[in-house]
């Protein structure tokens, strides 16, 4: 309770409880959906617009809610914007960034799960928020994927010797 009554956290969450009556959704919508809050309509209409065109998608900056309002998801972003194509080239992007980190986790030191905590927290973030136009999110990435080539060249170095 002191959570929800005190921090912006919680003041996020109240908004959100009032916000499902007024959704934006059609009546037909599925319902869990509902359970997305403000957010429900971007993937409710992102889906539809991928539905359109599957394979290449709309074009990168062509899928919006409304007007003006970009979806709120990098997934969904990614999805409408580049079809299934595109959608798969990304997600082998970071499934490569994953399986490097995971390999250098064999180790255990401390910087390579501070590194898979930083990667946890974008992929976490993309479900509410886009990226694609942000460098404070490849940043980030670009950090995560030199500490990857540095740690499986300094690995070949040392199997060399």
């Amino acid at each position: 309770n002191y959570l929800i009554d005190n921090t912006y956290m919680g003041e996020r969450m109240e908004i959100l409880e009032k916000q499902q009556d007024e959704q934006l959704l059609p009546p037909d919508a599925p319902k869990f959906l509902y359970k997305l809050g403000d957010r429900a309509p971007h993937y409710y209409y992102g889906w539809l617009m991928f539905t359109k065109n599957p394979l290449f998608g709309l074009g990168v900056g062509q899928s919006r809610v409304g007007d003006n309002i970009y979806i709120h998801s990098e997934y969904m972003v990614q999805l409408t914007d580049n079809g299934i194509i595109g959608f798969c080239l990304y997600v082998l992007l970071y499934s490569w960034i994953v399986i490097r980190l995971l390999k250098c986790l064999r180790k255990k030191t401390s910087l390579t799960i501070c590194m898979l905590g930083g990667l946890t927290t974008i992929l976490f973030l993309y479900i509410t928020a886009w990226g694609w136009e942000y460098p404070r999110y490849f940043i980030p990435l670009g950090i995560i994927i030199g500490y990857c080539q540095c740690e499986s060249k300094r690995s070949s170095n040392n199997i060399q010797k």
